[in-house]
């Protein structure tokens, strides 16, 4: 009788065994994806960090002022404009 015993032993140590890979490539699978979506991650904010520390050198004010007279009213109007070096990029 040693033998069928010993037959279900090796078919139940296989399927523990292979299940047992299974989970192993599927954690390998996982841990693969978060370290390529983290680094995905550490690259938008280096962007971004890039963006601000340009963007606080702003050119200088930039105003323009037009008067328009008409012998019934005086018109003015004045623009004024606030340009930086990461809004010119785009």
């Amino acid at each position: 009788m040693s033998g069928p015993t010993d037959r279900r032993l090796l078919i139940v140590v296989g399927i523990i065994g292979l299940f047992g890979i299974i989970t192993f490539i599927l954690a390998a699978a996982t841990l693969g994806t978060l370290n390529r979506r983290y680094d995905t991650l550490n690259q938008h904010i280096n962007e971004v960090k890039n963006l601000l520390s340009t963007s606080t050198t702003a050119t200088p004010v930039t105003t323009t002022t037009t008067t328009t007279a008409t012998p019934q009213s005086t018109t003015t109007a004045t623009t004024t404009e606030i340009t930086s070096q990461a809004s010119a990029g785009r």
